[in-house]
């Protein structure tokens, strides 16, 4: 049974640091957001249809904290009401932007 979307729309995600240089860039993301968990994409195509693949999955029982952060010094996108979480789980901490504007 499929639940129901809370919330769906683009976020932005702080890499991990895991590639050679170990940056931490700000990746656009797709995400949907319901009762039991927050799952995010990257989108592959929006033409002729949204082609999407999942890179990530978060459950909301594991999530430990989410707490608000002050805008990072990093962060180059242009939003214009920009909110930062912090997403703090049993097994990975996720930074994430969203535009407050688009609701």
């Amino acid at each position: 049974q499929k639940l129901k979307e809370i919330k769906r729309g683009t976020l932005y995600k702080r890499g991990r640091g895991e590639n050679v240089f170990g940056r931490r860039n700000w990746k656009q993301r797709l995400f949907v957001l319901d009762a039991l968990q927050l799952r995010y994409f990257e989108v592959l195509s929006t033409s002729p249809t949204l082609q999407v693949l999942r890179k990530g999955t978060v459950l909301v029982s594991e999530m430990k904290k989410v707490e608000a952060m002050e805008t990072p010094s990093d962060f180059q996108k242009k939003m214009i009401e920009p909110a930062f979480f912090r997403i703090l789980t049993i097994n990975l901490n996720l930074e994430v932007a969203v535009d407050t504007s688009l609701e």
